[in-house]
């Protein structure tokens, strides 16, 4: 199946080449002969400069940062203009409400910069490289998917819905994004990508941890949608 899905791309590829070169190769070509192989060169430039923009996410620390502002924007949005009420309904009694979920948001992301840190601070490892078997998008769907449900420590478990402030757990968090963010971002994506930590899904490298925490974010966002999405959950 992969295979096959491979040879769709590269097929849709050059069906594409055609047209893109249409668009990127200079006006002035018009087919003089003389000039064909300095159009050419230039359209094919152009080419590869939009394949490149085009790149996917892993490849670029700008885009790991966008998801880091992304996935708290989301949150953020998900629980604006919540009532009291709203932010403490809990659909059943060994459920989490809103606030428990920001709650855990905000207590696990420091504790798993704690792991990428340890990972960051030690030597490359790119022996290990062979270990990791799972691409980016696997972890983030992974993480996402709710579906399949984890408990989380004893640590990391919210407290009492009434006594969260949800306001100041959300200052927190953001906070915290922007310190796992400067911390990552002294490190070349090689140097993320060669050193490999062991996590609870199997070896991953430093940059695909740290996707996992935004990711993490990600995960309790949607769980607070299906909070606000009960039948129960109050109008005001």
């Amino acid at each position: 199946m992969k295979t096959l899905k491979k040879n769709l791309i590269v097929v849709l590829v050059i069906i594409a080449i055609p047209l893109v070169m249409a668009l990127f190769v200079p006006k002035e070509f018009k087919g003089e002969s003389k000039d064909f192989n300095e159009d050419f060169e230039t359209g094919t430039q152009n080419l590869k400069t939009v394949l490149e923009a085009e790149r996917s996410p892993d490849l670029d620390l700008k885009e790991l940062a966008s998801y880091y502002d992304k996935t708290y924007t989301n949150l953020v949005n998900s629980v604006k203009g919540l009532t009291d009420n709203q932010l403490h309904y809990k659909t059943a009694s060994d459920r989490w409400s809103v606030a428990q979920c920001v709650e855990h948001i905000t207590l696990t992301a420091p504790k798993l910069f704690e792991f990428l840190k340890a990972a960051l601070d030690a030597p490359e490892n790119p022996e290990r490289k062979s270990e990791v078997e799972m691409k980016d998008e696997e972890i983030l769907a992974s993480i996402t998917n709710r579906d399949y449900k984890a408990q989380a420590s004893e640590d990391l478990q919210p407290a009492d819905h009434s006594a969260i402030d949800v306001d100041s757990r959300l200052e927190e968090l953001k906070k915290y994004n922007a310190t796992i963010l400067d911390y990552v971002e002294q490190y070349t994506m090689d140097g993320l990508r060669n050193r490999i930590m062991d996590a609870p899904f199997g070896a991953v490298d430093a940059y695909q941890f740290a996707l996992f925490i935004p990711g993490h974010t990600a995960r309790h966002t949607l769980q607070i949608e299906e909070v606000k999405s009960d039948s129960g959950f109050p109008d005001n």
